[in-house]
């Protein structure tokens, strides 16, 4: 019997199961503290009517570093940063800034007149 295997671009790391554990547990862990911050401070604003300094953009730099540490580095250490930092990046990311306020707007069409 001859046995050969089929090469695949792909490789698998047997340690990814960790680094998605890390990577789930720091995005839901990120979304619980950013949001208990902002409920405790009375979900203060960055800038003012006309600029406004949103989570998006740490979240999109957390990411950013965590793909060129991915990319750059193969040992267990920097995977485990990249993952760290990639979950935090991508819960602040993802984040609507819309559903981070409590405050209710009232539209003159839902007001009644008495």
């Amino acid at each position: 019997m001859n046995s050969f295997r089929v090469a695949t671009p792909f490789v698998r790391d047997l340690r990814a199961g960790d680094w998605f554990q890390t990577f789930l547990v720091t995005a839901v862990s990120t979304v619980l503290v950013v949001r208990s911050y902002l409920a405790l401070t009375g979900y203060p604003q960055l800038g003012n009517d006309v600029l406004h300094i949103a989570h998006v953009l740490p979240g999109g730099l957390l990411m950013l570093v965590a793909i060129i540490l991915m990319l750059g580095f193969l040992n267990k250490e920097s995977k485990a940063l990249a993952a760290f930092l990639g979950g935090s990046g991508s819960a602040c990311s993802s984040m609507n800034s819309a559903s981070s306020s409590p405050r209710i707007r009232t539209t003159s069409s839902s007001r009644r007149s008495g």
